[in-house]
């Protein structure tokens, strides 16, 4: 698809603040358009052409007007229905740190995440020039997801996407496609995942004692009475169903990048399944059917292998959403969890 495509009309491009302040003040057109890249086009990544600069102001005021008009629908969720690690309110989080002698400043927090100098900070670090923003995914209308709007707080920002390795290109791609499609930085909503749908999430993990240090992202956690080495990693995944406070995932692994093969023995191949891209190739010597790729926003190793042994998320492990498996990939693999685990 060619990069010089002329822009869709009713959709509007989001200039970084140091590209209009340039814009601004050479006043010429000619300037800016020499300053654009190129950005690289890929079969199975989306492209979205720049959008007239002259409808962003209205376009990102009608996207406000939207979340507050969510906001005022939103129902409240009552202290049961609360996901694991979330609280309600910013009174009981205030609550909370008062009364450990904590010195978190709860107000502080949530002005620096709804102002609009934050979110543009935000978004300018996500891009490096003119870009634009997609339509919403139709998900956002759901009724479940609307109900959750109150989360998002939660989720947006740049303290919720420093929770990530952004110096990983794959993790910018996936924070780029969640603000174009689900206008935040990750799931606040359980109501946003689709079974099938690929993901990736935070999961922290204990090392034992035989273990090799993990590297970066290992810390010893406890205290007088317990201790114990904790590692945490960005992990990709694919939804196999979502319930009330939790989601059912297969867990994705590429072995520190040595693949299946060459870490796992031969008997313990048939837990797993290769994963490729439609068209493409995978190098898994599972004997199962490899998965293919509806629709991905990134890369993925062609080493990764999914594990046929369903663990459980929640909210909490800031989960991002990076595309899809194709729906004859998904009836594949309820079947291959099936045949593991109740036969």
């Amino acid at each position: 698809m060619p990069t010089h495509q002329k822009p869709h009309h009713g959709k509007v491009a989001y200039t970084p603040r140091d590209v209009r302040k340039s814009r601004d003040s050479s006043r010429t057109s000619s300037s800016v358009g020499s300053s654009r890249k190129s950005w690289p086009v890929d079969s199975y990544v989306p492209y979205y052409p720049p959008r007239p600069r002259a409808q962003e102001f209205k376009h990102r005021q009608s996207m406000e007007n939207k979340r507050r008009s969510r906001w005022s629908d939103a129902v409240d969720v009552a202290e049961s229905d609360k996901e694991e690690g979330e609280w309600s309110s910013r009174e009981e989080l205030s609550t909370r740190s008062s009364s450990s002698g904590g010195s978190m400043s709860v107000s502080t927090t949530q002005r620096s995440r709804s102002s609009s100098i934050e979110i543009d900070d935000y978004i300018d670090s996500l891009y490096e020039n003119v870009h634009s923003q997609d339509r919403l995914s139709k998900v956002m209308d759901k009724p479940r997801v609307i109900a959750d709007i109150h989360r998002r707080e939660y989720h947006w920002g740049k303290a919720s996407a420093r929770q990530f390795n952004m110096e990983l290109p794959y993790v910018m791609d996936m924070l780029r496609y969640m603000y174009e499609r689900y206008d935040t930085v990750s799931c606040y909503s359980l109501g946003m995942l689709e079974e099938g749908a690929i993901i990736y999430y935070l999961e922290p993990f204990v090392i034992g004692l035989d273990q090799a240090h993990g590297g970066r992202g290992t810390a010893k956690v406890g205290g007088r009475d317990c201790t114990a080495r904790v590692h945490l990693k960005g992990r990709f995944g694919i939804v196999l169903g979502t319930y009330g406070q939790h989601v059912k995932v297969l867990e994705s692994a590429t072995f520190k990048g040595q693949g299946l093969g060459k870490v796992k023995h031969q008997r313990l191949w048939h837990e797993y399944v290769g994963i490729h891209a439609t068209g493409g190739y995978t190098s898994n010597p599972s004997p199962n059917k490899a998965l293919e790729i509806g629709f991905s926003c990134c890369a993925l190793d062609p080493e990764s292998s999914i594990h046929l042994a369903p663990s459980k998320i929640s909210l909490s492990n800031q989960i991002l959403i990076a595309g899809n498996i194709t729906s004859d990939s998904l009836a594949r693999l309820r079947t291959m969890v099936k045949r593991m685990w109740y036969l």
